[in-house]
């Protein structure tokens, strides 16, 4: 089941957003005009073109969840209700070409909240201030790995990107994991929405995988992919720029009885994400807070400096 689940929402990012399975149901189009493939790859390309040497952008995204059932384990508690997440600032390039940011987070669960800020004004070191967690004042810890991971991306593309090639460098073409795709305009958008065609998707990974999928694999997809109920993308770009804008997805699944036991107790799950963006290649300041003590795990829950 866990295998299952990995592999489709993997797959659903790498399908830039845009997916539903094939089972019980699907989100459908939001009323745009059905389009081929490749006037859909289209429009994706004049976006990859002019994002491709963009030094900034604001976003605010928002992610709301809904898990269903007995769940077990430390975290159940947390997760038996609605829980939704506010990630929402700035990113882009410091001098250099290295990473800057600075985003303020919300998690709301059942039974309580905490927020926080990160921020990094090098993408070398990562400042963090979360107090219900991490005590009072702001924290530091290196980012080596992200940033020497994040600099080993040249001019050829993105990990997502690389990640793309590599699929179609193996003879799959994630666009064809895709159905029911539609473009519509207005109010200065262009909108692509589509459905992810699961079975087509489980096929491909079959295909790639080197251990191969076993039968109990099979099934446990099979059984999945009939589990769910919608799951479908959007991707909005401005008409004139066509910088990205809006990024929508929709989940929702329900667990079959003879999963659950695997699913540690999930009966159902809902997400449903949106993703604003804005201020393209507006520059802003990122500062180091002064007085940023390095992190220490031992002093999470309020206990630094105990």
């Amino acid at each position: 089941m866990k295998r299952a689940l990995v592999l489709l929402f993997a797959a659903t990012a790498l399908a830039a957003g845009c997916g539903s399975g094939s089972g019980s149901g699907s989100g459908g189009s939001s009323g745009g005009s059905s389009v081929s493939t490749a006037t859909a790859q289209g429009v994706l390309k004049d976006a990859s073109a002019a994002t491709k040497n963009a030094t900034s952008a604001a976003f605010d995204a928002k992610l709301g969840i809904r898990i269903g059932g007995n769940l077990a384990g430390a975290g159940a508690m947390m997760l038996q209700g609605p829980l939704s997440l506010e990630l929402k600032g700035h990113a882009g390039k410091a001098a250099g070409g290295t990473a800057k940011f600075d985003v303020d987070f919300a998690l709301n669960y059942s039974g309580g909240s905490f927020t926080g800020e990160a921020l990094s004004p090098d993408g070398k070191t990562l400042y963090v201030k979360m107090p219900l967690l991490m005590g009072p004042g702001w924290h530091s810890l290196p980012l080596n790995t992200l940033s020497s991971s994040a600099t080993g991306s040249d001019s050829s593309g993105s990990p997502n990107s690389q990640s793309l090639d590599a699929l179609k460098a193996a003879g799959v073409d994630p666009s064809m994991w895709l159905k029911n795709l539609s473009l519509s305009n207005g109010d200065g958008q262009d909108t692509i929405s589509a459905d992810l065609d699961f079975h087509k998707l489980i096929a491909d990974m079959s295909r790639m995988s080197q251990s191969g999928i076993t039968a109990k694999d099979r099934l446990q997809l099979a059984r999945v992919e009939r589990a769910i109920k919608t799951a479908h993308g959007s991707l909005s770009f401005d008409s004139s720029s066509h910088l990205p804008s809006e990024e929508k997805i929709v989940f929702a699944m329900d667990v079959p009885p003879s999963l659950q036991t695997q699913a540690s107790g999930l009966k159902s799950l809902a997400l449903n994400l949106d993703v604003k963006f804005s201020d393209w290649n507006q520059d802003f300041s990122v500062k180091a807070p002064a007085g940023a003590t390095p992190f220490n795990s031992a002093g999470m829950l309020g206990g630094l400096g105990a």
